[in-house]
């Protein structure tokens, strides 16, 4: 499906390939009171241009219908 991403500033065509959730683990903060460990996760959309993959939160993404 095709779509408009910014990319380096720049609104291109590409190529939505879907939305996926990232992930990742964080330590606890060294500060007394401080946050637990935990993980963070939210949704980027998954674009294809100009040969290559591009993970980039979703409001710099707009499909073209």
């Amino acid at each position: 499906m095709k779509c408009k991403a910014l990319i380096n500033d720049e609104w291109v065509e590409a190529e939505f390939m879907g939305v996926f959730q990232t992930a990742w683990t964080h330590g606890e903060s060294p500060l007394v009171g401080g946050h637990n460990a935990g993980q963070i996760a939210f949704p980027v959309a998954v674009v294809k241009y100009d040969g290559r993959f591009y993970e980039l939160v979703l409001e710099r993404v707009k499909v073209v219908e």
